[in-house]
């Protein structure tokens, strides 16, 4: 576990009743949602930080 980083937003009223329906219809928590979408962010977007290193040997 992790306690290193902080992830906190603002939704709007509208859309985070729909947000906790969705979450709700797909058997999810928060914290679910948000460790799913944290990894496939982090995932699709490795490449910009693993070929750092190798940018100047070119």
């Amino acid at each position: 576990m992790n306690n290193d980083s902080l992830v906190k937003g603002k939704v709007d009223a509208t859309l985070n009743e729909a947000f906790r329906k969705i979450l709700k219809a797909l058997n999810m928590s928060q914290q679910d949602f948000i460790d799913k979408s944290v990894k496939d962010f982090v995932l699709n977007n490795l490449k910009l930080v693993m070929n750092k290193g190798t940018e100047n040997k070119q």
